[in-house]
């Protein structure tokens, strides 16, 4: 290869990098994607705890509209040391965020998921242990960012299943009303 062509592959290469570079920040920047852990409480009944994803992109009405999942479970809450019903909800959220430029933001949301109940012993086989979740929330959310200067939030809601458990056609303890404390941490900003 001539010298001419030499250089011409080197500031082709140089060029792609550069762009490869800037690309992965724009996609930093764009997108925002949190995990962290949930604490939920069912009104008169078990505590769940588990994990939450949420993402959300700048292409989304500027990061206003979030897409989640969490998953709670009673084994990790009061059926740890208990005879509590072992018990597990599996839910996809969307949710969207006023004030989405403060710290302190309120977020209404709604869920979709499925809820399983482990009755453990043959002779509750016959109840029904499963039912389809739909659920609307309401909370807050605090950013610690520009105060503590840590990618962490806070947040605080409570909800109504729309679909609760009567023991007939859903699962009996599938309570309408929870509550909710979780803490996520940023792992792309």
């Amino acid at each position: 290869m001539n010298k001419k062509h030499t250089l011409l592959y080197l500031l082709i290469i140089f060029w792609f990098s550069l762009n490869a570079q800037n690309n992965e920040t724009e996609i930093t920047n764009n997108n925002n994607l949190q995990v962290g852990v949930l604490f939920q409480k069912t009104q008169k009944l078990y505590w769940e705890n588990g994990f939450e994803i949420d993402y959300t992109n700048k292409v989304l009405f500027n990061k206003r509209i979030h897409f989640g999942f969490d998953f709670v479970t009673s084994r990790l809450g009061s059926a740890i040391s208990s005879n509590a019903i072992k018990q597990e909800s599996y839910r996809f959220n969307t949710s969207y965020h006023f004030r989405n430029t403060k710290d302190f933001k309120i977020v209404p949301s709604l869920n979709i998921g499925y809820f399983y109940a482990d009755y453990e012993e043959e002779i509750f086989d016959v109840l029904v242990n499963t039912s389809l979740i739909f659920s609307g929330e309401i909370g807050v959310s605090y950013s610690l960012k520009n105060k503590l200067n840590v990618p962490i939030s806070l947040n605080l809601s409570t909800g109504m299943n729309l679909i609760s458990g009567n023991g007939i056609k859903s699962a009996g303890t599938l309570y309408p009303f929870y509550y909710q404390i979780s803490m996520l941490y940023s792992i792309l900003k």
